[in-house]
């Protein structure tokens, strides 16, 4: 994702401040259904293009006790809320 951790700290906490978000050192922790997510960051790279640098964040998704349905629901959520605009 093109993100600094910082950056999708910020935005996780904004999207998900309802819903029994626990942030971590790696990553965080959110409740859904009677299960969870647990969100992981991989390192933070850049991505260079000419002159131009961007964040990288490589982002796991382990999810717990949630069923197909549920999953679909946070992915949708999730896509959606860090969406990054662009042509």
């Amino acid at each position: 994702m093109g993100f600094s951790h910082t950056e999708f700290r910020r935005a996780l906490q904004r999207t998900y401040a309802d819903a029994g978000l626990s942030m971590r050192e790696d990553g965080a922790d959110i409740a859904v259904a009677g299960g969870q997510v647990c969100i992981r960051l991989g390192p933070e790279r850049v991505r260079r293009i000419a002159l131009l640098e961007l964040p990288v964040t490589t982002i796991y998704f382990t999810f717990e006790h949630v069923n197909a349905a549920q999953r679909a629901e946070f992915m949708q959520r999730f896509e959606l809320y860090f969406r990054r605009g662009g042509g």
